[in-house]
């Protein structure tokens, strides 16, 4: 996998670019209705049982976290995770936290991260397996307790909405789980999801050297690697689009990701100056 090594500012321009696409990817699939549908359907069903999405993103991220080194990649995510946790009455932070402490812990804990544990172990002379029992232990230990704190955060801004860190934007308290199974999705929303399961399936696929992950760090890529990164993934959501028309609807709603791009690029001038 490579990293910013070609420089911060085209790191940054990289992110800007791959932001503006998931961006524009999930606001077409929205405008299709099949997102909303999907949610709503997750929500129904979980809406006794919301506490298990919490736990399943956060074990995911940490697994993804500790085996790839998957940190910055979780940027796709906020996208489809932040109006679930929504309908189930929770407030963005909980999508937020759960993402980036999932992930943290599991990059923390790296037991087999190529780009951490890996690096260093090549660089001391030693295998990658010495002391992975400390590492699987502070990996176990520290996700259920980082579990446990996400959950007790979620469960007391869902009973008390003003004790929410992040606030609410216009709109976000009017999202509810339905009382009633939703509709069911038609043919067409039905491929919609599909799409976009498999693509960001396919994005996970493409950025893990499994060749790493699998023989250690200085073992040669698997032919059939793709060892992608921020430009092919950019390209990836571009050309997973539903329908061209559609594409002139996705301007408006981006301005407030343009603010987040913004930010990006003024924290690396920060940085360089």
């Amino acid at each position: 996998m490579r990293g910013h090594s070609s420089g911060s500012l085209y790191g940054a321009a990289a992110v800007f670019l791959f932001v503006l696409a998931v961006g524009a990817f999930i606001t077409v699939a929205f405008a299709t209705g099949a997102l909303d549908s999907g949610i709503g359907r997750l929500a129904y069903k979980l809406r006794s049982r919301s506490f298990l999405l919490i736990i399943g993103i956060m074990v995911v991220f940490a697994i993804a976290g500790t085996v790839e080194g998957f940190a910055e990649e979780t940027l796709g995510f906020y996208a489809l995770l932040v109006p679930l946790t929504l309908a189930l009455g929770y407030d963005r932070m909980t999508a937020v936290g759960a993402i980036i402490a999932g992930a943290g812990i599991g990059v923390l804990c790296s037991t087999v991260n190529p780009f951490a544990t890996g690096t260093a172990s090549s660089a001391a002379d030693v295998p990658i397996g010495d002391g992975i029992v400390l590492r699987l232990a502070m990996l176990v230990v520290l996700t259920i307790v980082t579990v446990a704190y996400m959950l007790w955060y979620a469960r007391r801004v869902k009973n008390d909405p003003e004790k929410s860190w992040s606030g609410w934007q216009p709109g976000d308290r009017d999202v509810k789980a339905d009382d009633h199974e939703p509709d069911s999705l038609t043919k067409r929303q039905i491929l919609v999801r599909w799409l976009v399961g498999l693509t960001f399936a396919f994005m996970i696929f493409a950025i893990i050297p499994w060749a790493t992950v699998i023989k250690g760090p200085d073992a040669k890529s698997f032919g059939w690697e793709l060892d992608w990164y921020f430009p092919e993934l950019t390209a990836l959501f571009l050309l997973a689009r539903v329908r061209y028309d559609r594409y002139v609807k996705f301007i408006a709603p981006l301005m407030g990701i343009l603010f987040v791009l913004i930010c990006v690029f003024l924290a690396v001038a920060a940085w360089l100056g």
